[in-house]
């Protein structure tokens, strides 16, 4: 019988539900075995088909063994270089980032585990006020993979060419006055733009480090980046042997 568990943030194990469900079914149907030799044919039957369902469910495929969340409303004391303020038009989020000469100045590490085949972090990745060309840097395990330039609020993206990993975006608004730190719609030049960001890492090891920089070159409250609603999983093969 498959036995496999997810670990969440504050690291409690939850047992998959196809175990739980499964197990339920067996106690069920072996009491149907004691009622009559027909019923106990029939059961047989079901426990039979049952576990060749669970088998093909896990052959093959993969499932969450970490999962970590923020939303950075409550505790952020996980990052470094950053903490949680709230920016009018988006709520909580962490920053707003300053400019760094593009160097990694905000940091996080994740502990997913030896056996993770592999870790996608997603978040949203918001560009406030001035920004003129100025980039977002994101960093994995200290290498850049990736760049997000703002203009105006009319974003760019540029990927970078790194083994094992691969990174799309998807542009939620640009161009408007969305809030930020200077939320004035008298000035054409604060416009804000949001978009969402997926990274992929391949055979991550058993921790992965997230960083951040900025090559913005002006004050924080004129121009900035903040990163919100940030999620990292990662997946291990499924199969039939208990992970312990």
């Amino acid at each position: 019988m498959t036995h496999r568990f997810i670990k969440s943030e504050d690291g409690a194990i939850t047992v998959d539900w196809v175990v739980l469900t499964f197990g339920v079914t067996i106690t069920g149907l072996a009491m149907m075995g004691t009622i009559g030799p027909s019923l106990g044919r029939m059961a047989i039957s079901v426990v039979d088909a049952l576990e060749a369902t669970v088998g093909s469910i896990y052959e093959g495929s993969t499932i969450v063994a970490y999962r970590s969340n923020y939303d950075f409303a409550g505790d952020t004391s996980a990052w470094t270089g950053a903490s949680s303020t709230y920016v009018d038009g988006f709520g909580e989020v962490l920053g707003p980032i300053a400019g760094s000469g593009g160097l990694e100045s905000v940091t996080t590490n994740f502990d997913i585990g030896a056996e993770a085949e592999s870790a996608t972090l997603t978040f949203d990745l918001l560009a406030f006020d001035s920004l003129d060309g100025e980039d977002a840097v994101l960093y994995i395990d200290g290498v850049e993979v990736g760049r997000m330039t703002s203009d105006q609020g009319y974003l760019t993206w540029t990927p970078g060419d790194v083994e094992g990993i691969s990174l799309s975006a998807t542009t939620l608004s640009e161009g408007e006055h969305l809030g930020g730190m200077q939320n004035d719609t008298s000035q054409n030049w604060w416009r804000d733009a949001a978009s969402r960001i997926t990274i992929t890492v391949d055979d991550p090891g058993a921790t992965l480090d997230f960083g951040f920089g900025s090559t913005a070159n002006q004050d924080v409250s004129d121009e900035s980046w903040a990163i919100d609603n940030f999620i990292i999983e990662s997946t291990v093969a499924a199969s039939t042997e208990p992970l312990g």
